[in-house]
């Protein structure tokens, strides 16, 4: 505790050096809430982004450490690595909903069958975003963004028999799910 308060006092002062010995101390606490957040639903790059953003924010706002409600810096670095972990988890789940968006629709298409298939995306976006992180992961990467069971595995550092297991599992959940919403095996083609 000692050593935080001096690490503190010399953050406020914008000590590279008292960045950097936090960064050696903390590194693997940050780390595991992280992945604690994120788990596997994105990939390491990402997580390894989240660790960095949250030593960067504390480098950012070491000036108005509240040592009161802070004494040590671990409290300040897991609260900050779960709120960026989970606002990185909300960004990722917002940009596919933007580009799953984008690609369901054409201007050709008849007018019933563009709102029918508007109504299918919908209940399949929907349907998607009940599955785990983890199986959401995985589906979206194979069926919307065509990566292989391979390159699926090792950006989520898990083996491809679990990548499998997911989408097979992913697969018969949205079934249920679909058949309660109303759509059946009839709309495959969309």
């Amino acid at each position: 505790m000692r050593d935080d308060k001096s690490l503190m006092a010399h953050l406020k002062k914008k000590d590279e050096r008292a960045l950097n010995r936090v960064i050696e101390k903390y590194t693997s606490f940050v780390s595991y809430v992280v992945t604690t957040v994120i788990g596997q639903a994105l990939p390491r790059e990402d997580r390894e982004e989240v660790v960095a953003d949250t030593f960067l924010a504390l480098w950012n706002h070491a000036h108005s450490l509240n040592e009161t409600a802070f004494p040590t810096l671990k409290p300040y670095l897991g609260q900050t690595a779960r709120n960026l972990s989970r606002n990185k988890l909300r960004d990722c789940n917002k940009v596919v909903t933007l580009e799953f968006d984008e690609c369901m629709v054409s201007p050709e298409m008849p007018m019933d069958e563009q709102f029918l298939r508007e109504e299918v995306r919908n209940a399949l976006k929907e349907t998607i975003m009940e599955l785990s992180p983890p199986e959401q992961h995985c589906f979206l990467s194979y069926y919307y963004f065509g990566k292989n069971i391979r390159e699926i595995a090792e950006a989520s550092g898990i083996s491809q028999a679990t990548v499998k297991s997911r989408l097979a599992r992913g697969r018969k959940k949205l079934k249920v799910l679909l058949e309660r919403k109303g759509i059946r095996d009839d709309y495959e083609d969309f």
